[in-house]
């Protein structure tokens, strides 16, 4: 098939590209039908019947869901509005990815440390976290999801009685020499090994977004949280601009190496942008907030931390610079524009 042809099919929508399917299958309709249509024909069967695979496909993973998600009293048992970043459907691959991306505790210890855009976006949201445990009543905090350590040792200073617990034994491990007073356990997040009505408050930091189901985790925090007790719920911003930009330019890109099996010199500084392996969602404001309330738990207001408008690989090369700005931006803008220029939000909730 000629290419002109093809960038004339490329350009139609799928309405127009079923009209021109039907009108190929009728070929009394057309003046002229020769090899080029029938390539033309093939290449138009091929692309929708993928298409309406892939749909299926869909459907039947949302079916299997609907089906396999707990309706009993207490649990939350409709499904939630996401965005999915990921094509990964199978557990096994996703336990993987989880694993090969966290499996070095102190390199991810570190990623906490330095001036970069990931050590700001961490100590923006550990900032948060913290302001918000200083004005709650002393008591049992479950940190869900601990990783190295670095919140339990925060709230073990505060006075808190602190627990911990993530999947990865690393993890445990290094957290046990940053939080030394701290309760640390290896286990999972739809499974806590707590008893009911246990704790006063219980941060999920970082752990929804790799949970294939995190209304599992939710329905087990409002168990063992107590009556009252805090909540406090992380998720990335998908709608910042940081985000959409490594989503829209990096697609780009890679559809082009695709296409052309090589790459621009200028566009070398791509091979930059962050791919998702393990995220499996990020959840809008309005999203997470239903999802909490699906699990019985009340979301009371949403905090945006972490503004950052600089996009990769832009933020690489001189680090001081694109914080010097977002500091700027930030004094300046405040919250007006959270919604756009925040790499992330809490959602404080209450059982």
């Amino acid at each position: 098939m000629k290419t002109r042809t093809k960038i004339r099919l490329l350009a139609m929508n799928k309405a127009d590209q079923e009209k021109r399917l039907d009108a190929l299958n009728n070929p009394t309709e057309l003046t002229e039908y020769g090899h080029e249509e029938v390539e033309e024909r093939e290449w138009l069967e091929k692309k929708l019947g993928c298409a309406k695979q892939l749909n299926t496909q869909k459907e039947l993973m949302r079916e299997a869901a609907l089906e396999t998600c707990p309706s009993s009293e207490g649990l939350c048992s409709s499904p939630h509005p996401y965005v999915q970043l990921t094509t990964s459907s199978r557990p096994d691959e996703q336990e993987r990815l989880v694993a090969s991306d966290f499996a070095d505790a102190k390199a991810y210890a570190k990623s906490y440390l330095g001036n970069g855009s990931g050590a700001r976006f961490f100590s923006a949201r550990l900032r948060q976290i913290c302001m918000l445990f200083d004005s709650a009543n002393r008591g049992r905090a479950l940190d869900v999801g601990c990783g190295p350590g670095i919140l339990l040792s925060k709230i073990s200073e505060m006075q808190f009685d602190a627990y911990g617990i993530d999947r990865s034994a690393s993890m445990i491990a290094e957290a046990r020499e940053v939080a030394p007073l701290a309760h640390l356990t290896v286990g999972r997040a739809e499974k806590l090994p707590f008893p009911d009505n246990y704790f006063d408050i219980v941060v999920l930091a970082g752990i929804l977004e790799y949970l294939p189901k995190p209304e599992d985790a939710l329905n087990e925090v409002y168990r063992v949280a107590k009556p009252g007790s805090l909540i406090i719920v992380s998720m990335l911003n998908g709608r910042a601009f940081r985000y959409q930009w490594d989503k829209t330019v990096g697609r780009l890109w890679r559809a082009f190496r695709r296409r052309w099996r090589t790459e621009l010199p200028a566009t070398y500084w791509l091979r930059r942008l962050p791919q998702s392996r393990s995220h499996l969602y990020r959840l809008n404001e309005t999203s997470l907030r239903k999802l909490l309330a699906g699990c019985h738990l009340h979301p009371d207001k949403t905090i945006f931390y972490d503004l950052n408008i600089v996009p990769t690989p832009f933020d690489a090369r001189n680090q001081a610079s694109p914080a010097a700005v977002n500091v700027f931006l930030e004094s300046h803008l405040g919250e007006r524009f959270a919604i756009l220029t925040h790499t992330g939000f809490l959602v404080v909730a209450y059982k």
